[in-house]
This record gives structure tokens, C-alpha cells and sequence, in this order.
């Protein structure tokens, strides 16, 4: 790291230790942290995408009742606000610190739960490349026939869950490579 990137780190630590929540976890600050470079690269209302439409942000600043739409392939990762997926009698609802994974294209109705002009729903998303995809699991079960033993069958393409650390500290790299 340079001498300056060292400066820009300590500036942004000590930021965080003067004007941060003092009881905020690591993923309290990881969340902030995503939450402020989706912001940074969802200026305008709606998508804005990246590399070939595979990674992208978006920014949505009002509610909007049930709408249909097609959701690709892909994971995304909300740093601020809430909002519904229905797929027939299911609904899956996701806010801040969750993710939402569709592992094939779908449609679905989404709905727009809390988001305002002061506090907008802000979310990032990667696409999933069917044919990468393949490949690595080829390669894993290649390498290990005993890799792919499932702990639980879910019959589902579609689901939402709280985000790991590991996941949010992916999507925050991922999003800092674009500044």
C-alpha cells in the first residue's frame, strides 16, 4: 500500500472512531461501508451497471406497490432500505444486511417496502455466468467426487437470507474497484 493509501485508511479509521456508533459491530461498519459506495455509484434513480452487465447498483427513492419484472440470474445485496419478491404464493422479503438469489432468470413482482428521497433503497447485484459456473464445478468435482453432498435439499431457484461477513466484504472490494 502507498504512502497515501495508508493516509486515506487512517483518515477513514479514525472517521470511523470519532463519528461512528460506538456500539456498531464490524458489520454495522461493513454495511455503512457498503452502503456509502453504492451510493457513490447509484447517482441517479434505477440501474446503473458495470463489466457487461454483470455487476451493478441501484438506487430506487420511493415506494412502489406490486410490479412485474424478469429477475436475471444473480445475487444481490441491499445496504439500505427493504423490498418484496413474490413468485406465485411465496414472498421473500429482504432489507438492509440481506442478500436475495435468483439462480435462474424468473419472473417475479417486487415491491418497494421502505425508501424515501432522504434514505433510498440502495442495493448492489453480480450476475451469474451459467457457463463459469460449470466450469468450476466441474473442476470441483473433479477434484473431489464427494464435494457436491448436499446438507439439505431446497428445491428452490430463489431465496433471501442474512449476508456473511465474508459476502459483504466482497461486495465492498468489489465496488471499491470501480472508484
Amino acid at each position: 500500500m502507498t504512502i497515501i493509501g495508508l493516509q486515506i485508511e487512517l483518515e477513514r479509521r479514525i472517521f470511523l472512531v470519532i463519528f461512528m456508533d460506538k456500539d456498531m459491530t464490524p458489520k454495522d461498519e461493513n454495511l455503512a461501508r457498503l452502503t456509502t459506495l453504492i451510493s457513490k455509484h447509484a447517482l441517479n434513480e434505477g440501474h446503473k451497471l458495470f463489466c457487461s452487465d454483470m455487476i451493478g447498483v441501484l438506487r430506487e427513492s420511493h415506494q412502489y406497490k406490486k410490479e412485474p419484472q424478469i429477475y436475471p440470474a444473480g445475487i444481490v445485496i441491499v445496504g439500505q432500505g427493504k423490498k418484496s419478491c413474490y413468485v406465485g404464493d411465496q414472498v421473500f422479503n429482504y432489507g438492509a444486511g440481506d442478500i436475495f438469489v435468483t439462480i435462474l432468470p424468473i419472473p417475479v413482482e417486487t415491491e418497494v417496502k421502505e425508501a424515501n428521497a432522504n434514505e433510498p433503497l440502495l442495493a448492489a447485484a453480480v450476475g451469474i455466468d451459467f457457463a463459469r459456473l460449470a466450469n468450476v464445478l466441474l473442476k470441483i468435482e473433479n477434484a473431489d467426487p464427494n464435494a457436491f453432498q448436499p446438507i439439505q435439499v431446497n428445491p428452490s431457484s430463489i431465496f433471501s437470507t442474512s449476508a456473511k461477513d465474508k459476502l459483504l466484504d466482497a461486495f465492498i472490494r468489489l465496488l471499491e474497484a470501480f472508484e
